[in-house]
């Protein structure tokens, strides 16, 4: 992904493009993180995968 800066002083002088990447989360958040899958969809998903 590319981030484009229109003459921000703090940042540079003139126009420039960045190229930008989300940052990760700790490994707090990934043990506290609510589950992506509720009930329902875990269901259906192991019924597609004959699980």
């Amino acid at each position: 992904m590319y981030a484009e800066v229109n003459n921000a002083p703090g940042v540079a002088a003139g126009d420039r493009v960045f190229q930008v990447r989300q940052a990760k989360p700790n490994v707090d958040t990934n043990v506290t993180k609510v589950n992506r899958l509720n009930a329902s969809a875990w269901s259906g998903l192991r019924a597609q995968l004959g699980l």
